[in-house]
């Protein structure tokens, strides 16, 4: 597993290095000052993404839901 991974980082290390080189050749500098850095097509170098808040479930009474789930919208069918 390990190998594979440390092969797959190799990978995209050169991969990376020349899309960078890609995207600075046709880079308008007008546009986007700063030149592309392999880092920035590296998904092994991302950014760890941000932990997302969590769910906070309510108790909510079944007809409620009922009322929720079963109502259409005005001017529609209804399937059951």
């Amino acid at each position: 597993m390990w190998m594979a991974q440390a092969a797959s980082k190799d990978a995209w290390s050169r991969t990376s290095a020349t899309l960078a080189m890609l995207a600075n050749v046709n880079r308008d500098p007008k546009k986007h000052k700063q030149p592309f850095m392999p880092k920035d097509f590296d998904p092994w170098t991302a950014p760890p993404a941000k932990p997302q808040k969590p769910t906070v479930m309510t108790k909510v009474s079944t007809c409620v839901l009922t009322r929720i789930l079963l109502e259409t919208p005005q001017g529609k069918e209804s399937f059951t």
